[in-house]
């Protein structure tokens, strides 16, 4: 267990870009979920549903890039993924979803 813990800590300090998509990564996904549950609890599926896929499509592109993945298209994918899920958002519930 602790052969791991300091390998996880080597690579988030020797690769500047990992850490970069990992900690943004880790943001985006605690920001995203509780909407996504709040959504489902306040009886909108549709909105609830997409903030759903858009924080397993951030956790999933930080694992692609933790695997050896390339870490530029991790990025992409996560900056996409953020932007289309945004306005989508904003599309199914308008101002209220721009917050």
């Amino acid at each position: 267990m602790r052969a791991a813990i300091s390998n996880v800590l080597f690579r988030l300090r020797n690769d500047f870009q990992l850490s970069m998509i990992s900690v943004l990564g880790a943001i985006g996904v605690l920001a995203i979920l509780p909407f996504s549950l709040l959504r489902f609890w306040q009886g909108n599926p549709v909105a609830g549903s997409a903030d759903l896929l858009v924080a397993s499509l951030i956790c999933g592109s930080a694992l692609y890039a933790w695997r050896g993945g390339n870490p530029d298209r991790a990025g992409l994918t996560i900056a996409l993924c953020n932007t289309i899920g945004s306005l989508v958002v904003e599309a199914l519930l308008g101002k209220a979803g721009l917050y």
